[in-house]
């Protein structure tokens, strides 16, 4: 227990740390926000390993980071979140939090309290948006017996976080070995399976779709406190 109340994230069942909870400024964009992926080492009592590295992705510029658990910013501030009204423990300098409670991500208290940053975040995330669309977008194109190494795989692990809305595509040795080129599974974040095949359309329908969820989601609070044009 000791542990946990030292920790400057929240550690839930097993000695896990909740990810919802834990705060890093990304050294590329320098956004403070819960990443978007998160690789890390467990403590020997729990929580998070000070001793190794921590492996980052940026929800915002989307690039991906090696840091330390030590980098991790405390939850001195205060709030309440937008939609369930839960309250919760923020670093004072965040640009977006979480909601543990909905997973709502919405402003933090820097980009509510500094309008000109909420609008150079929101710049960041729709420069990164646009660029993995122009990818998907691209990748349609290439001819199905050429694309085999093109695919985008986001993650090592088959199970998508659904808080990431991103979308995962896999090889399949066992369908390899039996048909002798690489074919190809994913899952998108809404939990979706999509069976091994070269028809991606359904996935990148899919992945178009959560990501148009996703700035809704951010942007929610933002529009109710005025900081985003209702037609934005």
């Amino acid at each position: 227990m000791g542990a946990a109340n030292r920790a400057p994230y929240a550690i839930g069942d097993g000695g896990l740390p909740d990810t919802t909870t834990v705060y890093l400024r990304c050294p590329c964009c320098a956004v403070l926000a819960v990443p978007l992926g998160l690789v890390y080492a467990p403590g020997d009592v729990g929580g998070i390993s000070p001793d190794h590295v921590v492996e980052m992705t940026c929800g915002v510029c989307g690039a991906d980071s090696v840091t330390t658990a030590a980098a991790i910013v405390a939850r001195e501030a205060a709030r309440v979140c937008a939609r369930c009204r839960l309250s919760l423990a923020v670093p004072a300098a965040a640009d977006e939090v979480v909601c543990p409670g909905c997973e709502l991500h919405q402003r933090g208290p820097a980009t509510l309290a500094d309008p000109q940053r909420a609008a150079a975040v929101d710049r960041v995330r729709t420069a990164n948006l646009a660029a993995v669309r122009a990818r998907l977008r691209a990748l349609r194109q290439i001819p199905e017996e050429e694309s085999a190494d093109e695919l985008p795989c986001y993650m090592d692990d088959p199970l998508v976080d659904r808080r990431s809305h991103r979308l995962a595509l896999h090889h399949d040795p066992d369908a390899s070995a039996s048909t002798g080129r690489r074919l190809q599974f994913g899952v998108c974040s809404c939990g979706e399976w999509v069976t091994p095949s070269w028809d991606t359309g359904a996935i990148f329908a899919a992945y178009d779709q959560h990501m148009s969820e996703v700035q809704t989601s951010v942007h929610e609070q933002a529009r109710g406190g005025g900081l985003v044009p209702p037609d934005a």
